[in-house]
């Protein structure tokens, strides 16, 4: 949870309740049974909306790391895991 707050993602995700992106619990509900859930996921979380394998929600686009903070490999990773868990 620090890091997303860190890395600024809870500026558009809230834990339960969707914002101005979709909530955390919403994405690990919709990814749950997908196979590369945690490596698609990290494209997107590095990339953006641009990084996504496809499956994005609404109109708004996740912006990708010229306007926001850098992201890690490895911690894209721990994010990936995290929002999984929600």
């Amino acid at each position: 949870a620090d890091l997303a707050a860190k890395k600024q993602c809870r500026h558009c995700h809230k834990l339960k309740e969707d914002f101005a992106a979709p909530s955390f619990h919403k994405i690990a509900q919709a990814r749950k049974n997908q196979r590369d859930a945690v490596a698609n996921m990290m494209a997107t979380i590095r990339r953006g909306s641009d990084g996504s394998d496809g499956t994005h929600w609404g109109k708004a686009k996740m912006p990708d790391m010229s306007e926001r903070p850098l992201v890690s490999p490895s911690e894209a990773r721990i994010l990936a895991e995290w929002v999984l868990k929600q």
